[in-house]
C-alpha cells in the first residue's frame, strides 16, 4: 500500500458541480464543506441555517 498523501491543494476546481454536505457544522463534514466552497462548488447543507462559513 502506498504511503501518498495530499491535503485541500490536491483538490481541483469544482465550477459547475453540487453537492449535499451533511454533518457541515463540525467536524471533518465543516473542514470538506470549506474545501469545497474554496473550490467553487455550490454546497447543499442540511444545517444551512446554523453553518456560517468564512474564509
Amino acid at each position: 500500500m502506498s504511503q501518498q498523501k495530499w491535503d485541500s491543494h490536491d483538490v481541483p476546481d469544482q465550477k459547475g458541480r453540487v453537492a449535499i454536505v451533511t454533518g457541515s457544522s463540525g467536524g471533518i463534514g465543516y473542514e470538506t464543506a470549506r474545501v469545497l466552497a474554496a473550490k467553487n462548488l455550490w454546497e447543499v447543507s442540511e444545517e444551512m441555517t446554523r453553518v456560517k462559513y468564512s474564509f
